[in-house]
């Protein structure tokens, strides 16, 4: 294990990690969470890692700590670097999406002019969301 993921794994006097306290993964090898890459080479331990995490029951803390300290390396709540990147780059789109325009209910009967079949929605649940 590296410096940088040493450190990240300090806990802070400011912040609660009493959830680390419960994970699966302190009877395990550090070593195993952090492999050198996610290549063909690392899936083995890549998996083997993230069985572990499937045990765990504070995996969702961990992933909301790894998500929270930016951590770029290693297998932290289940998931890999390149998925919380993703992870990171959906919420960070969600944030800076256009809010959908209100969706009205076409009237029963109602013409609705050709191509703009989607306005017409019968059901007012539908139209909600």
């Amino acid at each position: 294990m590296d410096m940088a993921s040493m450190a990240v794994l300090q806990v802070s006097s400011s912040t609660d990690h009493a959830w680390r306290h419960q994970a699966v993964c302190l009877d395990e090898d550090p070593e195993l969470f952090f492999p050198e890459g996610e290549s063909e080479r690392y899936q083995r331990q890549i998996e083997a890692a993230l069985e572990v995490c499937a045990t765990c029951p504070v995996s969702q803390e961990c992933l909301d700590y790894a998500l929270e300290a930016d951590q770029r390396t290693g297998i932290w709540g289940g998931t890999t670097a390149e998925q919380r990147r993703r992870i990171r780059l959906g919420a960070g789109r969600a944030t800076s999406v256009r809010r959908p325009r209100p969706v009205v209910a076409a009237a029963p009967g109602a013409r609705v002019p050709a191509g703009r079949d989607h306005l017409a929605v019968p059901d007012l649940e539908r139209a909600a969301v």
